[in-house]
C-alpha cells in the first residue's frame, strides 16, 4: 500500500476514505542552519531561527533558485512563483508527530502550516489550477502497532479538517487530500535499494555504506546500524518522486525551518537517486516559527 487517499465532501462532515496502490518502476549550506544545531527531536530550541526561505526547482534536473524571504517582498516573490506552477499541483502540508493518546491532535504550529497551504490553495483556485493536498506524517517514533492503530482508522485532524470544509464550502468545491507515513516512504526506498544499486544510482561504499552516485557529500543513505542517515532522510528521498507518480505537474512544500535541514538534504538526494522518473517543478518553502 502506498498512501491512502481521503475524499473530503465539500460542506460536510463525512469523510469517504479509499486505498490506491500508487506503486512505481547538496543543499544543506543554503538553508540557513547548521546540520549539528540540533536539541530534542523536534528541533523545537530553532523553531525562530534562520531566516524565511524559499527553494524554486525548475524541474528536469534543473538547480534551484533560492530566496530569503522578508516581509517586504514575501508576497511578490510568492504570487510570482505560485502562478508559475503547471497543475494539477500537489501541495504538501499539515506534518506533524502524532500524539500517541490523542491521534488527532496536532500542535498549533502544524495546524499554521495547513493554514499557510489553504492560502496558496486559495490562489491557485483564483488562478483556475488543480491541486491536492498530502500530509506526510512524521511516524518514525512510533510502534508499528501504534502505526497500524492510526492508519486502521485515520480520520483527518479536526483542526485540519475544519480548515479544509471551510475552504470547501465557501467555493463549492471538493479536495483531495493524500495521507503517508515517512515510515512507508522510508520503506519503499528501502524495498528499492538492490534495484538502484543495479542500475548505478547507489554506489557501495568500502564499509557496506550506500550514497548517491554524485552526491558529493557521501550522506549514508543505507549503512550498518549507528552510521546510517536519519530515516526521514530517506523518506524524503523517496518523497522526491511521488508528485510525478502520482500523476502531478508540480509540487509546493509548507515545512518549517527549524526541520528543514534533513527535509531538504532528503529530497535533493531524492532528485538524483530517481533522475529517470523525471521531477517536476517544485516550491519549498521554510517558515519559521512553525515547528511541529
Amino acid at each position: 500500500m502506498h498512501a491512502k487517499i481521503i475524499r473530503q465532501l465539500a460542506g460536510g462532515g463525512a469523510v469517504a476514505e479509499m486505498l490506491k496502490t500508487a506503486d512505481s518502476r547538496q543543499v544543506a549550506a543554503d538553508i540557513g542552519l547548521s546540520s549539528q544545531a540540533k536539541a530534542g527531536p523536534c528541533y523545537s530550541a530553532h523553531a525562530g531561527m534562520g531566516t524565511e526561505s524559499l527553494h524554486v526547482f525548475p524541474g528536469k534536473g534543473g538547480a534551484a533558485t533560492s530566496y530569503r524571504l522578508s516581509a517586504e517582498h514575501h508576497d511578490e516573490i510568492m504570487e510570482c512563483e505560485i502562478a508559475s506552477l503547471p497543475e494539477p499541483i500537489l501541495i504538501h502540508t499539515g506534518h506533524y508527530i502524532p500524539n500517541r493518546m490523542h491521534p488527532t491532535h496536532v500542535p498549533q504550529n502544524a495546524i499554521r502550516s495547513f493554514e499557510i497551504a489553504i492560502e496558496m490553495a486559495a490562489k491557485l483556485y483564483r488562478l483556475g489550477k488543480s491541486f491536492a493536498f498530502l500530509v506526510v506524517i512524521n511516524d518514525i517514533t512510533l510502534s508499528s502497532e501504534e502505526r497500524s492503530e492510526i492508519y486502521g482508522d485515520f480520520s483527518l485532524p479536526k483542526a485540519y479538517a475544519e480548515q479544509l470544509c471551510a475552504f470547501e464550502a465557501e467555493r463549492e468545491t471538493s479536495t483531495m487530500v493524500i495521507l503517508i507515513g515517512e515510515t512507508k516512504l522510508a520503506e519503499k526506498l528501502n524495498r528499492e535499494k538492490h534495484r538502484l544499486v543495479a542500475a548505478g544510482k547507489l554506489v557501495a561504499t568500502g564499509d557496506g555504506s550506500y550514497f548517491v552516485n554524485g552526491d558529493a557529500s557521501k550522506t549514508a543513505l543505507f549503512a550498518s546500524a549507528g552510521s546510517m542517515a536519519p530515516r526521514c532522510i530517506r523518506a524524503f528521498a523517496r518523497l522526491a518522486a511521488l508528485p510525478r507518480e502520482l500523476g502531478f505537474s508540480s509540487f509546493f512544500q509548507v515545512l518549517p525551518k527549524c526541520g528543514s535541514v534533513n527535509a531538504h538534504l532528503g529530497y535533493d538526494l531524492g532528485r538524483r537517486l530517481f533522475a529517470d522518473v523525471p521531477d517536476v517543478p517544485a516550491l519549498l518553502l521554510y517558515r519559521t516559527h512553525m515547528c511541529w
